[in-house]
């Protein structure tokens, strides 16, 4: 049987666990977590164990892809982060990406304020409340854009899904309906889980300003 490979692929913290958690409660699709971070997570059978993945994942870039997507399942996936792509001790990942030329969804988030304080967040470990200046974010903002367009350029011959999270959030089911085509599987009907409370709104102090800010960069072409 035919199958389908595929990946998810975008900035951390952008919304691609909700997204990879929600395909995969369709019965045809396994998709997978972060293969290729540093270390595994999110790997979605019960077998083999972390260390043998990684053993695996040592031996080299088409060996692991071969085992990735010899899965059962028709569609077979994972989540693959713009920083993961060029790494120095994967430099060919993108390469045999494209000579198999997998199927890319491509997930953006169109609020990055939230994305910054989401990363934030992951090394603030005493969740003290936070300021965010102006010079800081707009650091973000261009180095965020820049991996996005030197990422979408080095998958550009690969078939692409575009895909905002917002829209996925506010209009999940037409969302999905567009990603079980693009995958070639039959559409069926999931429901969101219940929302998480916004990461800004418990430690940024000033999140009012930053959201302006990012209008304002977004107005000038940032």
């Amino acid at each position: 049987m035919e199958k389908t490979e595929f990946i998810i692929l975008g900035p951390a913290r952008s919304g691609s666990t909700l997204l990879r958690n929600l395909i995969n409660r369709h019965p045809k699709i396994t998709c997978h977590g972060e293969l290729f971070a540093k270390r595994i997570l999110g790997y979605a059978l019960n077998s083999p164990p972390t260390h043998d993945l990684l053993k695996i994942r040592s031996e080299g870039v088409d060996n692991f892809l071969d085992f990735i997507y010899s899965g059962k399942s028709t569609v077979i996936g994972f989540k693959l982060l713009y920083e993961q792509c060029f790494q120095a001790e994967r430099v060919h990942l993108i390469d045999k990406i494209n000579e198999r030329r997998v199927k890319v969804i491509h997930l953006w988030r169109k609020n990055l304020a939230s994305v910054y304080v989401s990363r934030r967040n992951l090394i603030n470990f005493e969740k003290e409340p936070i300021s965010i200046s102006k010079n800081e974010f707009l650091e973000f903002i261009r180095s965020i854009n820049s991996a996005k367009k030197h990422t979408i350029k080095a998958v550009h011959g690969l078939q692409r899904l575009d895909i905002f999270y917002e829209d996925l959030i506010s209009n999940h089911a037409m969302v999905l309906d567009s990603i079980f085509d693009f995958l070639g599987a039959e559409r069926i009907k999931i429901s969101l889980p219940d929302k998480k409370i916004s990461a800004t709104a418990n430690y940024v102090l000033n999140e009012d300003e930053l959201q302006l800010y990012h209008r304002e960069l977004s107005s000038a072409g940032e």
